[in-house]
């Protein structure tokens, strides 16, 4: 029904142990099941990932290539600081990951991600009835 990829960089430039950044690069759902939250949930699963295994070197994640879709989920369900940058063809988000609350961040993701899949099961159960 859909995909995502993700990606871990290190910025050499930067002091340890937060020295690394998260990417989501890609997230596409197929057409007949667009609408349901499908992306939603890709998009939330991408940071739960990134946050669980990369979450101390983390100092932000972003999404550079990101669809108006990836926009309105960023801005929706984060109540952090979301970076944008003015492109033409594109809307670049990132979120900057304060070193104090990357639990915290972690903890409103995954509820969001939580409540996104109960929703998504929930129309996706009345698409086949």
């Amino acid at each position: 029904m859909g995909v995502a990829s993700v990606g871990i960089g290190t910025n050499l430039y930067k002091a340890r142990p937060r020295n690394c950044f998260g990417r989501i690069y890609l997230v596409i759902v197929e057409r007949e099941f667009r609408r349901f939250g499908l992306g939603r949930i890709l998009v939330l699963t991408a940071l739960d990932f990134l946050l669980d295994r990369f979450g101390e070197t983390l100092y932000s994640i972003s999404c550079l290539a990101a669809h108006e879709a990836i926009h309105r989920i960023m801005h929706s369900e984060i109540d952090f600081r979301i970076c944008e940058l003015a492109c033409r063809n594109f809307i670049p988000v990132s979120v900057d990951l304060p070193k104090l609350k990357s639990l915290e961040f972690r903890r409103e993701v995954h509820m969001a991600l939580e409540k996104a899949v109960k929703l998504a099961a929930y129309r996706l159960r009345q698409k086949t009835a």
